[in-house]
Order: structure tokens, then C-alpha cells, then sequence
């Protein structure tokens, strides 16, 4: 489960099927947390797993037991967009610190 490039719905369901012995068919994405019998616990750690995942930041405090599978994949998809959109200030800084002892 460590690719990156795993679909956010796709991986969410792989998630649940092995962290939480739930049943691969029943994780459609119009499941919500609460028909799973998902716990705020629950929803917490795969909300910090999939930010680990995607190296991305998810607001855990958006979760709630009616929130659908697929919501949370249009979640992560939208913070993923968000990342791919600010350039990485890291490489920007090293770039600068490098021509500045050229």
C-alpha cells in the first residue's frame, strides 16, 4: 500500500479492507464512515495515514460519520492538486543558496 501514485478512493479501500477486516466489496464510495461502523478514532488515523501517504495536510477535524468514502478521496484529491500547484520551496531556497556560492 505504499504507492503514491494508488488512486485516493483506491487506496482508501485498501486501507479499510486490511486495517479493518471490512469486506473489499462492501467499500464503495458511497459508504459513509458511520455505515462502516467507523469511529472518530478511525477516521482520525486514516485521515493522518493518508496524509503520511500522500504527503499531503487533510484538516482531520472535517471528518464526520456522514462523510462518504468518496468525499474523502475528493478530499485528498483536492489537497493533492493544491501541492502540485505551489512550487516546492525547499528546491527553490537550495537554488538560490547554491548560485549565491557559484
Amino acid at each position: 500500500m505504499s504507492d503514491p501514485s494508488t488512486p485516493p478512493l483506491g487506496y482508501i479501500q485498501k486501507y479499510l479492507a486490511s486495517e479493518h477486516n471490512i469486506p473489499f466489496e462492501d467499500l464503495v464510495g458511497t459508504r459513509t464512515f458511520e455505515s462502516l461502523d467507523l469511529d472518530s478514532i478511525a477516521q482520525v488515523e486514516m485521515f493522518v495515514t493518508l496524509s503520511d501517504h500522500y504527503r499531503i495536510e487533510l484538516d482531520d477535524s472535517l471528518a464526520s460519520a456522514d462523510m462518504t468514502l468518496a468525499q474523502t478521496a475528493d478530499m485528498v484529491g483536492e489537497a493533492l492538486l493544491e501541492k502540485a500547484a505551489v512550487p516546492h520551496q525547499e528546491g527553490a531556497a537550495d537554488n538560490r543558496t547554491n548560485q549565491a556560492h557559484s
